[in-house]
């Protein structure tokens, strides 16, 4: 088993929690359930990140820093 093999089995990636969302679009019913993470306020958070959702912002601070514990012996 190689060093970066043996890392990923020890680190646990993130879990994104489901939260359902039905959404009908032309004439047509789908469900998302990770509409959450796209903020309402998206257009208002590319021009200030700070105002990102605090429950989106923490899980995607979740993300990057399972992608940086992942990928730090590639650096």
């Amino acid at each position: 088993m190689t060093k970066t093999s043996k890392l990923r089995t020890k680190t646990q990636a993130p879990i994104c929690q489901k939260h359902p969302k039905t959404i009908k679009q032309l004439s047509r019913i789908r469900s998302d359930d990770y509409a959450w993470l796209k903020d309402e306020n998206w257009r208002e958070v590319m021009d200030n990140p700070k105002k990102l959702d605090k429950n989106i912002r923490k899980h995607l601070d979740a993300e990057n820093a399972y992608c940086q514990k992942v990928m730090q012996d590639t650096k």
